[in-house]
């Protein structure tokens, strides 16, 4: 299963410079927990 959802998650937002942002908004579309947070 890991796999399967690493390479659904590589074909759907790879090389996109909105990824992270588009990876958030599909979570809440979807309602899956998620959190975010920033690297100092």
């Amino acid at each position: 299963m890991p796999a399967l959802v690493l390479a659904l998650l590589k074909e759907k937002f790879a090389g996109r410079s909105d990824a992270v942002e588009a990876f958030r908004e599909f979570c809440l579309a979807n309602g899956v927990p998620h959190q975010s947070d920033t690297w100092p």
